[in-house]
């Protein structure tokens, strides 16, 4: 059964999260990776010295899932005009070197690149250097599947329920995060620590619903511009262990939206 539910709330949270970021290995200042996604591609920059000490820059401008969860694709070496003057397109050379792959994984990614015949593997986390406070009343809905797990009883509704949703945020500067949720069938309250990596928010915490539904959860794939909206993956287990809750949140701050 442990199994199961490991495979269940792994198979979700692989669709939660947005890579667009700024990616780096914290120890090794003055380079770095932009990474950006639009629904299965990543662009993916990469500001680095060469041998010589110099600058350079590499880009892979079309990695996408071949196999498994890897982005793979051509890799590039880019030179062009004085950025200052006028530009002129005839400076501008543009040089396959090589693949890249990024491979994300749950806190991290490892990123596999190779230029004219040399091979370079590192893990790179999330750059993070302004947390995001979601504190605010939010409307909007969920879908959210309530899967039972085999040989056990007690799963409340089982099936995939889409609703709408209202719920207020309260986040403390201590990371304590508090969601008290509304919907058509009753109430939920979920608490836990956030952290972030990046621009995406994660909270691990214990829920407990106005039905009697308790258990553990994790909220990731946060992310939003501040109160104005938000959007989170949603993957519990109740308390029994006979149900898994899976799906995914989307509001707006009820300021910018309709009233």
């Amino acid at each position: 059964m442990k199994r199961f539910l490991a495979c269940l709330l792994f198979a979700g949270h692989a669709h939660a999260v947005d890579l667009s970021d700024l990616w780096s290995v914290p120890s090794e200042q003055g380079w770095g990776v932009n990474v950006i996604q639009q629904f299965d591609v990543l662009f993916i920059t990469m500001f680095a010295y060469g041998a010589d000490g110099k600058p350079v820059w590499y880009f892979g401008s079309n990695l996408s899932v071949k196999t498994g969860s890897s982005y793979t694709g051509p890799w590039y070496q880019a030179t062009g005009p004085y950025h200052g003057g006028a530009f002129n397109p005839a400076a501008l050379s543009v040089r396959e070197v090589g693949t890249a792959k990024f491979s994300p994984r749950d806190a991290d990614a490892e990123f596999t690149y190779t230029v004219d015949g040399v091979t370079i593997t590192k893990v790179l986390k999330r750059q993070v250097w302004r947390k995001i406070n979601f504190t605010a009343e939010y409307l909007g809905g969920w879908s959210v599947d309530y899967i039972p797990v085999p040989n056990t009883a007690g799963c409340p509704k089982p099936g995939m329920v889409e609703e709408p949703v209202t719920f207020n945020i309260t986040q403390y500067s201590n990371d304590t995060f508090m969601l008290e949720l509304r919907h058509p069938a009753g109430t939920c309250t979920f608490q836990g620590t956030y952290t972030q990596a990046g621009r995406e928010g994660q909270v691990n915490g214990s829920f407990d619903c106005s039905d009697g539904l308790r258990g553990r959860y994790t909220a990731d794939g946060m992310n939003g511009y501040t109160n104005e909206a938000l959007k989170f993956g949603l993957y519990a287990v109740t308390a029994n262990s006979s149900c898994i809750i899976r799906g995914f949140v989307g509001a707006v701050g009820k300021r910018y939206g309709v009233r």
